[in-house]
């Protein structure tokens, strides 16, 4: 078999001569690639720190919602055949749960797997492999109580008609608009206090299971 080959400005004969296949699919690199999108989330305060209340300290009949930006990273890497479907599954929609790419744990989501099973050519012959295209989204949230790292975690602001006036005996009193008389929402601290600073409370919620991303080849 003879090669030929036709070389481009600025490059050379040898950069164009045939590659020997690899030694295994971990020495193919992935494929990597990064978008901005777009996220919104619920606000209960505004960029100054103010709730988002009525006077009254009602909820608004539409909420407010803010946008920030997202970070998308895409990998397309080579797994072996062994890399089941049911394996691929405990994957997705998982948080990290160690520091990747230089951002602490549950900053990271796999959002989306995609695969196709494929044969490639390695220097021992040919395989069954799986190309395997991981979508992650990278989600900057902090706590506006503290401005702690929230990443995926939800942070909920504590409204309620009724606060604990003796802690912890359940003493349930109701919040009253004192002209109205009528029951209102008010600010509790995660005990049912009263919350008398006039700023917010918040119960962080974690909603997706955590892995370790050690799978990930980039």
């Amino acid at each position: 078999m003879r090669a030929t080959w036709k070389s481009e400005p600025g490059g050379s004969e040898e950069d164009n001569q045939p590659q020997a296949p690899p030694d295994s699919l971990d020495d193919i690199s992935p494929v990597v690639s990064v978008a901005f999108e777009e996220l919104e989330q619920l606000m209960f305060e505004d960029k100054a720190g103010t709730p988002i209340l009525t006077p009254s300290g009602e909820s608004f009949g539409s909420p407010v919602f803010e946008r920030v930006p997202l970070r998308v990273r895409t990998i397309k890497q080579y797994e072996a055949s062994t890399v089941t479907d049911d394996v691929l599954q405990e994957r997705a929609l998982r948080v990290n749960s160690d520091e990747y790419q230089d951002k602490e744990a549950w900053g990271w989501l796999v959002r989306d797997i995609r695969v196709n099973d494929v044969k490639l050519r390695l220097a021992t012959g040919k395989v069954d492999a799986r190309e395997v295209t991981y979508t992650l989204a990278y989600n900057p949230s902090v706590n506006p109580e503290d401005n702690s790292f929230l990443g995926w975690r939800q942070a909920i602001a504590l409204v309620d008609t009724h606060y604990d006036n003796d802690p912890p005996n359940e003493d349930w009193k109701p919040f009253v608009d004192a002209e109205t008389k009528t029951i209102e929402l008010g600010r509790v601290t995660t005990s049912g206090e009263k919350v008398t600073d006039g700023e917010f409370d918040y119960l962080v919620l974690e909603t997706f299971d955590t892995t370790d991303f050690s799978f990930l080849k980039a």
